[in-house]
């Protein structure tokens, strides 16, 4: 969802973008790490850092940036200026729940607007508003990792 923001790779599926990602065993720093189609088990994290996803990324967009540690502001300008933010946050930003990755694609008045391409009929357009705040907190409790799409 985030390169479609730009308008990049509309017509590659999710699937097909899952299956090319890069992969690990059990280093995130190299590939995703697990199964991206499952929940994590309890106290395992399964997910890919932003080296390997930007290297990934950039085979579709050469604008791909680690913005990882980005501050609130920073996130806002980014979306406001029309690029998506891939970001690792939880499902419905439920802190209590295992890495699940996100997109921002927008903000308004104190909240921005998440997308989950894995949502299905409980959200919508596969986005949802959440007050900043939470996601913030949700976002710096994962290590503030983030990639743009500009």
């Amino acid at each position: 969802m985030a390169l479609s923001v730009k308008g990049i790779a509309l017509n590659t599926s999710l699937k097909k973008i899952i299956t090319d990602m890069p992969k690990s065993k059990n280093d995130p720093n190299k590939g995703f790490v697990g199964n991206p189609y499952k929940d994590s088990p309890k106290g395992v994290v399964w997910t890919i850092y932003p080296k390997p996803l930007i290297k990934y990324a950039q085979t579709y967009d050469k604008e791909v940036a680690n913005i990882t540690g980005a501050s609130k502001n920073q996130l806002i300008s980014e979306v406001k200026h029309g690029n998506a933010v891939v970001f690792s946050g939880a499902w419905n930003m439920d802190s209590y729940r295992p890495y699940h990755v996100l997109a921002l694609v927008g903000y308004q008045k104190g909240h921005f607007l998440v997308a989950d391409p894995y949502m299905k009929q409980s959200w919508p357009g596969k986005t949802k508003w959440f007050a900043t705040k939470k996601v913030m907190s949700v976002y710096k409790n994962r290590h503030a990792r983030a990639v743009v799409i500009r």
